[in-house]
């Protein structure tokens, strides 16, 4: 398995915007960065109403899920079948920086969304993984994590809403990850 590195914060606290400094900053030094970044549209109480999971190598977009107040998301299962697939593709090439932007409670607590393919290429994908996950899934993720393979994964945190210079620590975490590939 490759580096672990998990982006966390709580809701609104820049993960998703750290993950796309992240992804540019891969892209100047030549790494195609593959997998998926989340867009929400939120309320006027800053509450997400519609999450789109956005694949980074060609920029589609698709509604994965939506909600109507503080109602559960109801999500889209076809569009899960389809980052599965992408996601499972990606092993095939196994040659570029992988991330997901977020791993939640639907994968991490209940098994569910994309964690078959997220267990999988955990298990067997080379290159480093950036996962974006809430504070409160890390304790959760690394249990699963040494539960799925027997061992403790190496992984660094990054903690978003500690982070005082987001670009310059965007620009230092990329030159990490790229060093990581060429390895």
């Amino acid at each position: 398995m490759g580096f672990l590195y998990l982006v966390t914060g709580p809701r609104g606290s820049g993960k998703t915007s750290f993950c796309e400094a992240l992804v540019a900053n891969l892209s100047q030094r030549g790494a195609n960065v593959l997998g998926f970044l989340q867009k929400n549209e939120r309320n006027a109480q800053g509450l997400p109403q519609k999450l789109y999971a956005v694949a980074l190598n060609t920029g589609e977009k698709r509604l994965l899920a939506a909600r109507e107040g503080s109602r559960p998301f109801i999500f889209d299962q076809s569009v899960f079948n389809w980052m599965d697939e992408y996601l499972r593709n990606a092993l095939k090439y196994n040659v570029s920086p992988l991330l997901v932007d977020e791993v939640g409670p639907l994968e991490i607590l209940e098994g569910k969304g994309l964690w078959a393919p997220l267990d999988i290429l955990l298990k067997e994908y080379g290159q480093p993984i950036i996962l974006s996950v809430r504070p409160s899934l890390l304790s959760p993720l690394a249990d699963l994590l040494a539960a799925r393979t027997g061992e403790r994964h190496k992984f660094r945190v990054i903690d978003v809403a500690a982070i005082k210079e987001a670009k310059e620590a965007a620009e230092n975490i990329a030159e990490e990850i790229f060093c990581h590939c060429q390895a």
